[in-house]
């Protein structure tokens, strides 16, 4: 299930990104993040402090914990990734 959350606002009232939650039980949950502006798709997976980075393939940045798992699911530049996999 996905629930929208909060929209942006650029300087032109266009929105700039777009959030919501995505779960499967109450016990997990990962919040989704769109940004416009940079075209970068974030999920958080756990609310804690990322210890350390690695890019996992060109645009895609894992984010990880003090206890070694993912933390947060960058992926950079996502529309022109989502156009290059869709044959568009």
């Amino acid at each position: 299930m996905v629930d929208e959350g909060r929209k942006g606002e650029g300087a032109h009232g266009l929105a700039t990104g777009i959030s919501g939650a995505v779960s499967g039980t109450e016990e997990q949950a990962a919040n989704v993040y769109y940004d416009r502006e940079t075209d970068s798709l974030v999920i958080n997976l756990r609310e804690i402090a990322v210890r350390e980075s690695e890019v996992v393939r060109p645009g895609v940045v894992f984010d990880f914990g003090e206890d070694g798992g993912v933390v947060r699911i960058e992926i950079l530049e996502e529309s022109k990734d989502t156009k290059s996999s869709s044959g568009t």
